[in-house]
């Protein structure tokens, strides 16, 4: 968010490693900043959201959705 990469992270649900980096070093530029301001816009609507304990993991990150998406439970790849 401060487009920085964060120096640790928290533990997390998700199976594989992960490691920090910046939106905008993964991301187009575009892309990265309207990301950077939706988070910081929906932070300000819903208490806790964004807060220095949150995660996002690679670009799939979303609050609630009507769509499920069935993964492998050892490979966490989307099964067909």
């Amino acid at each position: 968010m401060n487009n920085r990469a964060s120096t640790n992270l928290p533990t997390c649900s998700y199976l594989s490693d992960i490691v920090p980096t910046r939106l905008d070093q993964v991301l187009p530029s575009f892309v990265a900043k309207r990301l950077q301001r939706a988070f910081d816009l929906f932070g300000k609507s819903m208490q806790g959201y964004l807060t220095n304990e949150a995660v996002i993991v690679g670009v799939e990150s979303r609050t609630s959705s009507r769509v499920s998406i069935p993964r492998d439970q050892e490979t966490v790849q989307i099964l067909s």
